[in-house]
């Protein structure tokens, strides 16, 4: 039986740091080489996994595995979309929502573990305006967070996101929007979930199933200081839509209006987009993984 090419997409910047050599040489002494033929690939830049990707398709090669954040996760995922080739997950980010909803393991070596017995299977994508999100996309606390997130150079993982989160709390204002033509003067955040979760099981849509042909969306009203403790519990019980603060929807299509062009987030990525209307979809079965 001849080997599989397997190409592995390395955010060297994402996670523990260690040698590109020494990560190579963990790879090589884990992952079944009697089924994978390993190459490897490292980003320079934001947008450069797309490009590898975009690259090794043209060569008709059938397996990508990226190794990073959600936002590395996001450019490769994008290029597969609607094709025969499918996705791995080596999650080395500071929140890996899509790789945790997944099941994926956080470890390289069980990581490759699980690779060597995996099977392909089809999970929904979504899209806001034209523009893909794998596992949440969202306007308001988390996009203002993600921003701040983003302006942080060098200075990523959970315990940054948490700082930044308290900062972002005191200066933060909420949200003026209309959704499905039903109109919220103040709004804390809305999040749009095809996984259920942001990273590091906080559960922001806890009924998401990622093969179902939905989205779920989570709408949070402006919480007082005293009702935060509460609202986090149950976030990391994956309870939230229990809350009185919590609105809860589920559907296949969602429109959002605003006075004027707002922030949003997607896969946790910052981005403006030039527009008052967005309209968030999903696609079912757009995608393979490797599971």
């Amino acid at each position: 039986m001849s080997r599989q090419a397997v190409i592995f997409i390395v955010n060297p910047n994402a996670g523990r740091k260690r040698s590109l050599t020494d990560f190579e040489y963990e790879v090589m002494s884990f992952i079944d080489l009697t089924k994978f033929d390993p190459h490897f690939e490292y980003t320079e830049y934001r947008g450069h996994a797309s490009e590898i990707v975009s690259k090794y398709i043209n060569k008709k090669f059938k397996f990508y595995i990226a190794v990073g954040g959600d936002g590395t996760v996001n450019e490769v995922a994008t290029q597969l979309i609607n094709t025969d080739f499918s996705l791995f997950i080596i999650p080395r980010g500071s929140g890996n929502g899509l790789a945790r909803h997944l099941g994926y393991m956080l470890t390289l070596e069980e990581s490759l573990i699980k690779l060597n017995k995996s099977v392909s299977k089809k999970i929904d994508t979504a899209t806001v305006n034209g523009l893909s999100f794998f596992c949440t996309s969202g306007l308001g606390f988390d996009a203002y967070c993600a921003q701040l997130f983003d302006k942080n150079a060098g200075k990523r993982g959970l315990i940054n996101y948490i700082k930044i989160a308290l900062k972002g709390w005191f200066s933060y204002r909420s949200l003026k929007i209309e959704f499905n033509k039903q109109a919220y003067n103040s709004l804390y955040s809305i999040t749009f979930g095809n996984a259920n979760q942001f990273g590091n099981n906080a559960y922001i849509c806890p009924k998401a199933i990622i093969d179902d042909g939905f989205l779920d969306v989570s709408i949070i009203s402006p919480p007082k200081t005293h009702q935060v403790p509460g609202l986090l519990l149950k976030l990391f019980k994956g309870n939230l839509d229990e809350s009185r603060l919590c609105e809860y929807y589920r559907g296949k299509t969602f429109e959002i209006k605003t006075s004027s062009p707002v922030q949003l987030h997607l896969d946790g990525e910052p981005h403006l987009l030039n527009t008052n209307t967005l309209i968030f979809s999903i696609l079912e079965n757009s995608l393979h993984v490797l599971i």
